[in-house]
């Protein structure tokens, strides 16, 4: 493993459930052999999205609701270029599809389309 995939990796995994399943997603992104730049991609992305989650005290995948991801895509907006805002969309939109599959949450309804 590269440096960078391993840096990636020590730097994303967390205590919190939400962390360890973006920890077992980067994991999944780097068995499929992408750049490091992609797997950096996806780490830079659902660390900012998990730390803005953790500040509203929501610590699991699944208490996570398509409005607090609405309220965060437009947080980032104040800030951030809407590319930039895309982007993040993208990563939030592989992860959440990533969890249901890998979970098998036929139930779950997840939080963004």
């Amino acid at each position: 493993m590269s440096r960078l995939k391993s840096d990636v990796l020590i730097r994303i995994l967390p205590q919190t459930d939400f962390g360890r399943s973006v920890g077992s997603f980067l994991v999944d992104r780097q068995a499929r052999g992408p750049s490091s730049h992609t797997v950096g991609f996806f780490a830079s992305q659902l660390c900012s999205l998990q730390a803005y989650l953790e500040k509203r005290g929501i610590p699991s995948v699944q208490d996570t609701s398509a409005d607090l991801l609405r309220r965060y895509l437009l947080d980032l907006g104040q800030h951030r270029k809407a590319g930039g805002v895309q982007a993040e969309y993208r990563a939030m939109r592989a992860f959440f599809k990533w969890y249901q599959v890998e979970y098998d949450l036929d139930n779950w309804s997840k939080p963004i389309v």
